[in-house]
């Protein structure tokens, strides 16, 4: 309902909820949050197969960068992923 309500009026959100099973709207929210995290940039997932990546493409910048200057911007980089532990 929460995802919903921020893209939409909350009755609107309460009748799309209401037009589906419990299995439409797990589908319906694990598609939501792969596609907002990403997932589909490191797992095969049918369906994402087309979905452009979340971020932009690295292998140039990489290529001409020492991989310890690569490391030490991915840790000051104050971005974190899902599920890390680092704060």
């Amino acid at each position: 309902m929460i995802y919903l309500s921020q893209r939409m009026p909350p009755e609107d959100a309460e009748a799309k909820l209401k037009g589906m099973s419990e299995r439409e709207q797990d589908a319906f929210l694990g598609e939501k949050t792969i596609g907002r995290y990403g997932c589909f940039g490191c797992h095969l997932i049918p369906g994402f197969e087309t979905t452009p990546a979340i971020g932009v493409e690295l292998s140039e910048e990489g290529a001409s960068m020492p991989i310890c200057s690569i490391s030490a911007t991915c840790r000051s980089s104050t971005t974190r992923r899902p599920g890390s532990s680092r704060s």
